[in-house]
């Protein structure tokens, strides 16, 4: 489906019909994504819904905000656990690392001996993400986990090609 842009009228700075406002609603699951969708600005879409009495049934019911910028893009990791999506090649160990720690799927330790002692400079603990299977594709909760660099010897007998524990 295309993007309608609103109408610019001499006097009012944008024209937003009700359609294109439901459309946007449609699409989205807050107000403030259905403005984002329809590239105006959160003032403009609440005036706009408000004029035509639909802005109170598009609030979010949930209650829980939503991911602000690039964020909100972001392919949920749940998807990759439950194997609805592959993890894209350019996705690399760091990443998935960080955002499963950052969504609290792991714990900053290890899953083995549980050594978690930060380093003094960047308050991060040198830790690696492991595959027990050693299949990088096989993404799910139960597979994966961090190890600190004696354990990741000790289970793979060698360093991860990466070399990357601390970042």
């Amino acid at each position: 489906m295309s993007i309608i842009k609103p109408l610019h009228i001499p006097g009012k700075r944008f024209v937003l019909t009700k359609n294109m406002i439901l459309n946007a609603q449609k699409e989205t699951i807050s107000g403030r994504q259905a403005a984002k969708w329809l590239k105006v600005s959160y003032p403009t879409y609440r005036k706009w819904a408000k004029y035509y009495k639909i802005f109170d049934e598009h609030k979010n019911q949930r209650g829980v905000g939503t991911k602000k910028g690039w964020a909100s893009y972001r392919i949920p990791l749940e998807d990759f656990f439950e194997g609805k999506r592959e993890l894209p090649t350019n996705y690399s160990g760091k990443v998935l690392k960080k955002r499963m720690l950052e969504e609290g799927y792991l714990q900053e330790e290890c899953s083995h001996c549980g050594y978690n002692e930060s380093m003094f400079d960047s308050e991060k603990v040198c830790l690696n993400i492991d595959f027990i299977d050693d299949n990088n594709k096989n993404i799910s909760l139960d597979n994966i986990r961090l190890l600190c660099a004696n354990c990741y010897l000790s289970f793979n007998g060698k360093f991860p090609k990466s070399k990357v524990f601390c970042k």
